[in-house]
């Protein structure tokens, strides 16, 4: 059967009819919509991208080398964490496919690999229900042989970050004390990180007035662009 022939008993997420007009027809031709939106971040028509095609959570995009190695292979769950979606979008593809939260990106890292990078308010949120989904997933290690707690401790932006190494650490005890392929453990990269936060803080407290003003009048970015060299150098950014 074809999507044209669905379409008048196609429902949204809550089950209500949905009334297919000539704009919603375009999803009928573009069916990969849900990936453009992600990239763009139209989050408004993604959900609807997603809730008329929620089988789209399921499509794994993959891209090949000239040699043919897989230099990309995610499914849309992955994309949209690496790109911060807001959580309620998060929380509709896990709705649309929960096991995808078991499903491993090229980098050999599950969706809560990538949501403990997160730096949304939300990051906790979204780990607490991958866990819940997939417990396993917090003794997985990626292609680096790191696990998601390792990961967590590499995150030095979101403001939640000790709740979500709480999460990790409760799923698994054991993970404080394993070691990646480079022979660190989470204790050894949250002490180093933990110096790479004190050394940002120190360049953005001392800076001077005509840096101060871009970061209060628009934001970080500028900020950081002006002490970009100083901090590739002392923090290997």
């Amino acid at each position: 059967m074809n999507r044209s022939s669905r379409s008048t008993s196609r429902r949204d997420s809550m089950g209500n009819p949905i009334h297919i007009t000539n704009e919603l027809k375009k999803f009928d031709k573009n069916y990969h919509a849900l990936l453009n939106e992600i990239y763009i971040g139209n989050w408004k028509t993604a959900s609807l991208s997603l809730s008329l095609f929620p089988e789209q959570a399921c499509e794994w995009k993959e891209v090949k080398n000239r040699a043919g190695n897989i230099m990309l292979h995610s499914l849309p769950i992955h994309f949209a964490i690496k790109v911060n979606a807001p959580q309620h979008f998060l929380d509709a593809l896990l709705d649309a496919y929960p096991e995808s939260a078991s499903m491993e990106c090229e980098k050999g890292r599950l969706p809560l690999h990538l949501a403990c990078g997160m730096p949304g308010d939300w990051a906790d949120q979204i780990v607490r229900r991958l866990l819940r989904i997939y417990p396993d997933g917090a003794q997985t290690p990626d292609n680096l042989g790191m696990l998601p707690l390792h990961l967590a401790a590499k995150n030095v932006i979101a403001s939640n970050r000790k709740i979500i190494q709480m999460f990790l650490i409760k799923a698994y005890p054991e993970g404080e004390e394993i070691q990646d392929k480079q022979g660190r453990t989470f204790k050894d990269m949250t002490v180093s990180n933990g110096s790479k936060l004190c050394l940002l803080n120190t360049y953005a407290n001392n800076a001077p007035p005509t840096a101060m003003h871009a970061h209060e009048s628009e934001g970080t970015n500028k900020i950081m662009k002006m002490y970009k060299p100083v901090l590739q150098k002392k923090l290997l950014l």
